[in-house]
């Protein structure tokens, strides 16, 4: 098959692949029509959270279409569970929507904990190799340096069994050779190290949200450039950036200062820019567009290039995928920013690459 046939071969298929994986991954999504405002413990009830459980309300919002939206933490006996966050949104019309991750039927009446928070810290050496060096060793009187650990129930894949989960301390650290910042997860009743990441800038880091098109809550990938500044951008693991998610309207790239992203237009661009490029690298060993892994500009709420003002169209240009958010006064009021528009602007940009078509 040549490159040509091969290329439109990708583009059919990818709505059926990725269409495959949006259902695959998805997490809870629960809508309630005409229903007095839920308190928290209806909420609970609602969502068949066991009730010697708690959620604890982290944030809450109002954005610019009026719709209010309430930020819940699950805690299994007054402990975290890591990545079991949901958000409850309240519609001008009085609908309420809850999506996100929670635990069904998690009942323990007593953690069992076996390793001190200092014998967890210990266990951190089994995580590195030895000619790394943990900062608090180097900067013995520098507080700013020194672990922050936090006991959580934690799942490595962050799923929906209880069953899996285990109960960890969860250290946040810095280390030497090169200098980088890890989350690390060291399990509190065997000692084993569960899992990983670095956590510091320019490196990849989870985050979540919700689109317009996501049927609920996804997971994609964003900058992480310190505790309180993130960034819809992801990184080669050479450091290079793969992509990243701008506002046209801003003039800026999409950012969060708690890593929650109420921009759905960009949830949808970004995870589905994510999903698509994956799709490429990983069944056709393409790397980004060019092959080359250059930089992909993602630019939503993408205006009229001749007459300003809101676009009801997608289109690729020189690197750039553009994402309009429809217009009023024509037949597409909606923005453009579904899984399938956005592969097929991808799937231009690969072909515009390797066949230099000007269009």
């Amino acid at each position: 098959m040549n490159f040509f046939n091969k290329t439109i071969a990708i583009g059919l298929f990818l709505v059926f692949f990725l269409d495959f994986h949006i259902h695959a991954q998805k997490n809870h999504f629960v809508k309630f029509d005409n229903h007095p405002e839920l308190s928290q413990k209806d909420l609970m009830k609602a969502l068949e959270i066991d009730p010697s459980n708690t959620i604890v309300l982290i944030d809450t919002d109002q954005d610019e279409y009026g719709i209010h939206h309430d930020k819940y933490q699950q805690q299994i006996a007054g402990i975290d569970v890591e990545g079991a966050v949901f958000i409850k949104h309240l519609y001008t019309d009085g609908t309420q929507l809850v999506n996100g991750l929670w635990l069904k039927d998690f009942q323990i009446k007593s953690p069992k904990i076996n390793l001190t928070e200092e014998q967890a810290i210990a266990r951190l050496k089994f995580a590195f190799n030895s000619n790394r060096k943990f900062a608090w060793d180097i900067k013995v009187n520098n507080p700013s340096f020194l672990p922050e650990v936090q006991l959580v129930w934690y799942d490595k894949s962050y799923g929906t069994d209880p069953s899996k989960y285990n109960l960890c301390y969860k250290l946040d650290i810095f280390v030497s050779n090169p200098f980088e910042s890890y989350t690390v997860f060291v399990d509190a009743q065997n000692g084993a190290i569960i899992n990983k990441y670095v956590s510091m800038h320019t490196v990849n880091h989870p985050g979540h949200g919700e689109g317009f098109y996501t049927n609920g809550e996804v997971m994609f990938t964003v900058d992480s450039l310190q505790a309180n500044a993130f960034e819809m951008v992801k990184h080669y693991e050479d450091g290079s950036i793969s992509f990243s998610t701008f506002n046209e309207l801003t003039n800026s790239v999409i950012s969060s200062n708690n890593n929650s992203w109420t921009d759905q237009a960009a949830v949808d661009c970004h995870w589905g820019t994510e999903k698509t490029l994956d799709y490429f690298l990983e069944h056709h060993d393409h790397k980004g567009l060019d092959n080359e892994g250059g930089e992909v500009l993602v630019n939503v709420h993408a205006q009229d290039p001749l007459f300003g003002g809101p676009m009801a169209n997608a289109y690729y240009i020189g690197g750039t995928i553009n994402i309009g958010d429809g217009n009023a006064d024509t037949p597409i009021t909606v923005p453009l920013s579904s899984l399938d528009i956005v592969a097929h602007e991808l799937v231009h940009g690969v072909k515009f690459c390797k066949l230099d078509l000007r269009r």
